[in-house]
């Protein structure tokens, strides 16, 4: 994809909607594409780093079973704000919900995210989840042990 003259909020949306179609289609080496590694990831509850691909699996497998299991049947993710910080980064914030059949699973939640062009391509270098009444799906993205349902 030709990325010369877009706006941030256009690679924002853009990286949004390749990694919601590849999360929901299952597809991991798609959604492996949009990210750097190592990728940081913020919580209320903490934060974790992954440093390899196959962390990226390990999270990316949880969080699509936790979809699976809460009914999710669409992610709605629009940038509501992006702005250059210098040439090849972006700083964006969008806003996610978690869709069941036209219903809403949780309230939507705020991301901040890094961009960053590597490699030819757009990628998402960190991201921060603003997840306040969902501890379960905030646990996973926090790195927290969840079992059953629960976080542990």
């Amino acid at each position: 994809m030709n990325f010369e003259g877009m706006a941030a909020s256009d690679i924002s949306d853009w990286l949004l909607d390749r990694t919601g179609r590849a999360m929901m289609a299952g597809d991991f080496h798609t959604f492996a594409d949009c990210f750097a590694i190592p990728h940081y990831i913020g919580t209320f509850e903490g934060q974790q780093v992954l440093h390899t691909l196959a962390d990226l699996r390990v999270l990316f497998e949880k969080v699509r079973s936790h979809y699976l299991s809460q009914g999710v049947t669409e992610l709605v993710r629009n940038c509501i704000e992006a702005d250059w910080e210098r040439p090849g980064r972006i700083k964006a914030t969008n806003v996610s919900r978690l869709i069941r059949d036209a219903e809403l699973v949780q309230r939507p939640y705020p991301i901040l995210s890094e961009l960053g062009f590597l490699d030819g391509t757009w990628k998402v270098l960190r991201s921060e989840y603003a997840i306040s009444d969902a501890p379960v799906h905030s646990a996973l993205m926090s790195g927290q042990a969840v079992a059953n349902g629960s976080v542990q």
